[in-house]
């Protein structure tokens, strides 16, 4: 499993509705991910997602593009984003094609 980019936006979920606030302020595209289940990779406790696709919503990534002219707004979204990002981590769930190598990654 790979770790979520900084940029990749999370849907919202419950438990994890203000960072899905925050992320999805920066978000203009469709792809989201989704929480699945908490889980630990390699002692490292964290979530894993998994990929969805959002139809996008025109009016507001206008209203974004708008407030992101402010400053002050993008800034405090974005703090807002740091903070709850380094409190969580996420990581992507990936399709294993055969059982034993899903066994071998677990393993190691």
């Amino acid at each position: 499993m790979d770790k979520l980019s900084f940029s990749s936006t999370l849907y919202s979920t419950a438990g994890f509705k203000a960072v899905a606030a925050f992320d999805n302020y920066f978000s203009f595209s469709g792809r989201r991910y989704k929480v699945i289940q908490a889980c630990s990779i390699k002692g490292e406790p964290g979530y894993q997602v998994e990929r969805l696709k959002i139809s996008q919503n025109i009016p507001l990534n206008i209203l974004k593009v708008i407030s992101f002219m402010t400053l002050i707004i993008p800034l405090i979204m974005g703090i807002g984003k740091f903070l709850l990002r380094t409190r969580y981590n996420f990581l992507l769930k990936k399709q294993l094609c055969h059982p034993l190598i899903w066994l071998k990654h677990l393993l190691n």
